[in-house]
């Protein structure tokens, strides 16, 4: 998430960071992982990497995985 290849190099998707700041703004605020999920699908947000709606561990891996420095879906 956030991250596309581009000639065989990580750029960022400018589309898909405004979500991962969202989840980690509202969590650094004390959500809970259950209620950035809800307030994500009440909000209509897609979950780029899958069709399914936004889960707690689906939250929770974005989360941990941008705090990491790691695309989650760098393709």
């Amino acid at each position: 998430l956030g991250y596309r290849v581009v000639d065989g190099h990580l750029v960022p998707h400018a589309g898909e960071r405004p979500i991962a700041a969202y989840a980690m703004r509202l969590r650094d605020d004390g959500w809970s992982l259950s209620k950035i999920a809800g307030r994500m699908i009440e909000r209509g947000i897609p979950r780029p990497e899958s069709k399914r709606p936004w889960t707690p561990q689906a939250v929770d891996r974005l989360i941990q995985a941008c705090r990491a420095g790691f695309p989650i879906n760098p393709s």
